[in-house]
């Protein structure tokens, strides 16, 4: 049978939980007041720019350009109409703060019963105010 002693407990064990416990009380109050104050205003904005039809057997393409104190950093695009018009540059342009997307819109092709459509290009570029951190608006 085993005995139960009593051991003394040591003074390491003793500061450790000591400073645990101070641990675990300071971070929920820095939490608690994290979500105290208001949420920061959103430093991003969303250009958005179209371009006129581009026919069968044509390219185009579209910039979305930043405004003056804002810096491009992303982008997006949507290609509709045409089902086979393809980019074939997507990005940012540094030199013209904007964001830039080139389509090639294929020829009609009777033979494999493809019609030629006109394609529709819409690009967004993602504009950050210069000099600050990026603060995303908040959907939902």
């Amino acid at each position: 049978m085993h005995r139960f002693t009593r051991h003394r407990s040591s003074a390491a064990l003793i500061v450790a939980l000591a400073a645990l416990v101070i641990s675990l009380t300071a971070n929920a109050g820095a939490s608690t007041a994290i979500r105290a104050h208001a949420p920061a205003k959103p430093t991003v904005i969303v250009v958005k720019a179209t371009s006129s039809d581009i026919a069968p057997g044509e390219g185009g393409g579209k910039q979305a350009k930043c405004p003056s104190g804002y810096s491009v950093f992303s982008g997006a695009y949507v290609i509709s109409g045409s089902q086979r018009a393809i980019p074939f540059v997507v990005g940012p342009v540094r030199k013209d703060n904007a964001y830039e997307v080139d389509v090639s819109n294929p020829p009609a092709d009777p033979l494999a019963g493809l019609p030629g459509e006109d394609a529709q290009l819409l690009v967004a570029a993602m504009c950050a105010k210069t000099g600050v951190p990026i603060v995303m608006p908040h959907y939902g």
